[in-house]
């Protein structure tokens, strides 16, 4: 469960024989969720709002009663002999929920409250700050482009977004849609958090009244006439280059699977256009798409893994001077093919490959010109051996971390490289910070950024919602204009990643008396202590897709180790998402 969830159930459950008072002013214990946990544990819980009936309530239902809670829905001011019979805890905010404006939260559901707790945020944000985060944290709202363009057509698909999703807003939500509506929309817009009354005035709406090629818009109600909400009569351009861009890319991997050859080329066309898939079928968020999109994907990925089996191995030997086969060979390629002196190497921590064809298209839409190349990553493909793999150059030392990749990227540039001296600089970008241009003497720049990792391991709606949390990094790390800064202080820019990812199911789970490793937040890869412990495992869950290299197990096909059936994004596998990753040239 999430962090908030546990922390409440913590404090309101503590090791006491008193009966335990909860002031709860945001009614977190109302929660069902929270409710049925405390049913669990046998906690009998007592529900009463501030005012004379406290007391009643307090004497006739709670007190002298073990496991017995009275949650009071509101400030109140305990007597003393109460504070003395009974264990009282104060849920304050601020005490769960740090960084987030208590009144700008209150009233969200347990799944937006698990959904915010799950980000990293590092700085307090005000009323407003807060409202901003959760519109675009989870109603996918592109909060910038709203704030550079306050036009009619993006207010009605921001109300569009909010109203009909399954995600109900709070207050502090719906007086803030109402205050920017009413510019718009008059009094009306009361009336849109009624999502029939919204979707009525969507359907009377002339085309002279509003812009309907508006992007925003226009994507909105492509969902809305994909699910029969309103009338399927207003036509969208983006909507239907999409559409025929997905069909021709369905068609193309259709015919293409049937006579793929077992080259690493052959796998590398693939890549690419499993990429463009990707983004169009999220891009669009067609719901009708989506069976067709994982049906073919396994299928794609059951004959890559043949592939990955006969031949993954062998390829570590082939040179990378002339494309970056293997991931330990994509500095070699870097340092063969750069046409001057200044390179900026950017590894994006896992980020799979239709991540990758969004940030393209978004450095694209900046008049940016970018090719592309593709790699294997390392199996299993953790953090701790694939990344210390691209920035050494060469094979990963199994027995150590990626903590050392800074010293080992220096290494491979000034010892590798001895005919030309480079000054190399290495740098770690957390989260949403931007990189910034090194100092003019530094002629190689490494950089590592965490933030698409971060977002993809907090994830808990799956494929859709991290879609919607890429274009948001892309935009609050300033990436292109990072990208575009390094252009103009004259270097030659590489974006590339240690590892993609897959939305995996917890299946399998493992039992205490197995001894593992576990080096990384992976939950498709483990570590035995010995080989044979490894082959045992695998003997003993044959119904399970699994692969071995050395002492390491890890699955195949969507599969993940837990017992909850729970769907998480993850990494360490060796699906076709996970291994094959991209390489970008921007010159």
């Amino acid at each position: 469960m999430s962090r908030w969830f546990e922390t409440i159930i913590q404090k309101v459950t503590p090791s006491t024989n008193k009966p335990i008072i909860v002031i709860d002013s945001q009614k977190y214990l109302e929660i069902t969720e929270v409710q049925d946990r405390l049913i669990q544990e046998d906690y009998k819980v007592n529900f009463v709002e501030p005012g004379i009936q406290v007391r009643m309530k307090y004497e006739l239902e709670v007190k002298g009663r073990k496991k017995t809670i009275l949650v009071i829905t509101g400030k109140y001011p305990l007597v003393d002999d109460m504070k003395e019979s009974a264990f009282v805890v104060d849920l304050k905010p601020k005490d769960i929920f740090r960084n987030f404006d208590e009144n700008a939260i209150s009233g969200l559901s347990f799944n937006a409250l698990s959904t915010i707790d799950s980000l990293s945020i590092f700085n307090e944000l005000s009323y407003e700050e807060t409202i901003q985060f959760m519109l675009e944290n989870l109603y996918g709202i592109d909060f910038q482009a709203w704030k550079l363009n306050k036009s009619k057509e993006r207010c009605l698909a921001i109300l569009i977004s909010v109203y009909t999703n399954n995600e109900k807003p709070n207050k502090a939500i719906n007086d803030f849609l109402e205050n920017i509506g009413k510019p718009y929309f008059g009094t009306k817009v009361k009336d849109f958090s009624d999502k029939q009354k919204l979707l009525e005035f969507i359907n009377a709406l002339k085309s002279e009244e509003i812009n309907f090629e508006n992007p925003m818009l226009a994507k909105e109600i492509a969902n809305l006439k994909i699910t029969g909400s309103i009338e399927n009569n207003i036509e969208s351009k983006q909507e239907k280059d999409l559409q025929k861009l997905i069909n021709e890319l369905f068609e193309f991997l259709t015919e293409r699977i049937k006579t793929i050859g077992d080259q690493y080329k052959d796998w590398f066309e693939i890549a690419p256009k499993l990429g463009e898939l990707g983004y169009a079928i999220f891009e669009l968020n067609n719901k009708e798409y989506f069976d067709k999109y994982n049906e073919i994907l396994n299928t794609i990925n059951n004959r890559f893994q043949f592939f990955v089996n006969n031949h993954y191995d062998s390829l570590f030997s082939m040179s990378g001077l002339r494309h970056p086969i293997t991931i330990d060979k994509v500095q070699d390629y870097i340092a063969a093919s750069t046409k001057n002196n200044k390179i900026a190497f950017i590894v994006i921590d896992g980020m799979n490959y239709w991540q990758w064809t969004l940030l393209k298209h978004y450095l694209e839409n900046e008049k940016l010109n970018v090719e592309e190349k593709t790699t294997l990553s390392w199996l299993p493909s953790i953090t701790a051996w694939a990344r210390q793999s691209i920035f050494a150059g060469k094979k990963p030392d199994l027995t150590i971390t990626n903590r050392t990749e800074g010293d080992l990227f220096k290494k491979y540039w000034i010892e590798k490289h001895q005919k030309q001296t480079y000054q190399v600089s290495y740098e770690v970008v957390k989260n949403n910070e931007k990189i910034k241009v090194p100092s003019s003497d530094v002629t190689v720049a490494g950089f590592v950024t965490n933030g698409l990792d971060e977002l993809m391991h907090g994830n808990i709606l799956g494929y859709e919602q991290l879609f919607i949390n890429t274009k948001l990094w892309i935009e609050k790390s300033c990436i292109c204009d990072a990208v575009k800064e390094l252009r103009n202080a004259g270097y030659e820019v590489y974006i590339s990643t240690d590892h993609g990812n897959i939305e995996a199911e917890l299946n399998l789970k493992l039992t205490a008396g197995q001894k593992t490793v576990m080096l990384s937040k992976s939950k498709r890869f483990v570590q035995f202590d010995t080989e044979e412990q490894a082959i045992t495992f695998i003997e003993n869950n044959k119904e399970y897709r699994l692969g071995k290299k050395d002492k390491s197990v890890y699955f195949r096909d969507t599969n993940g180790f837990g017992s909850s059936g729970e769907k998480v994004i993850t990494h360490g596998g060796s699906h076709i998402l996970e291994l094959l990753i991209p390489v970008g040239v921007i010159k």
